[in-house]
């Protein structure tokens, strides 16, 4: 079985999903697996005079023989996704039975999104800006970075722990008083269980 990896290295915008789509439409492959990022990213799709902006689901969605997989590097916000969902199935594009979320993926929690605004309000002002006025790095304020750190720290979650609702309760017991002393050293609200 073939397979073909496509790699930016670049921070984005370098046309991957046209290259996927491609090979997608000659029928090369099966299936289109994201490996790594979040709801940050932006993926256009043109079907027929439709344009649909994909950001968590890979761009391969409206090839019906294709399944899809957000694998172990995603960092994966259901919010987002299941509003993704809706999306699609409004354009008359069916995900179900062919969309896969590994369970290793990493979630993105509401603190994390509290965070990631926080944080960048901070280096917009060692910049002496506001981040309104271009100061910080531009944040999408969507929670990736946070929920990244916290995967590299040992304090995120995981999609597997939302199928376990006892093992669920015992990990966030032990990861929100961390994310709390951090929304306290940033002046946020904590967060409860």
């Amino acid at each position: 079985m073939p397979l073909k990896i496509i790699v930016g290295c670049q921070k984005g915008d370098e046309g991957k999903g046209k290259l996927v789509d491609r090979e997608l439409t000659l029928g090369h492959f099966t299936w289109n697996v994201r490996f790594q990022g979040g709801r940050n990213a932006g993926h256009t799709v043109q079907v027929g005079d439709q344009q649909i902006i994909l950001h968590l689901i890979p761009s391969g969605v409206h090839h019906k023989n294709v399944q899809l997989g957000l694998g172990p590097g995603v960092i994966f916000d259901p919010q987002g996704f299941f509003e993704e969902v809706d999306e699609l199935k409004s354009f008359g594009i069916e995900v179900e039975g062919r969309l896969w979320v590994s369970p290793a993926a990493k979630l993105v929690m509401p603190w994390d999104k509290v965070l990631d605004g926080a944080i960048d309000q901070v280096r917009a002002e060692a910049q002496g800006k506001t981040v309104q006025a271009g100061g910080g790095v531009g944040t999408t304020n969507r929670g990736i970075g946070p929920a990244y750190a916290n995967a590299i720290a040992r304090d995120g979650l995981t999609v597997a722990h939302l199928l376990n609702p006892e093992i669920l309760r015992q990990r966030l017991g032990t990861v929100v008083p961390v994310i709390n002393r951090i929304l306290n050293a940033f002046g946020c609200p904590e967060t409860s269980v």
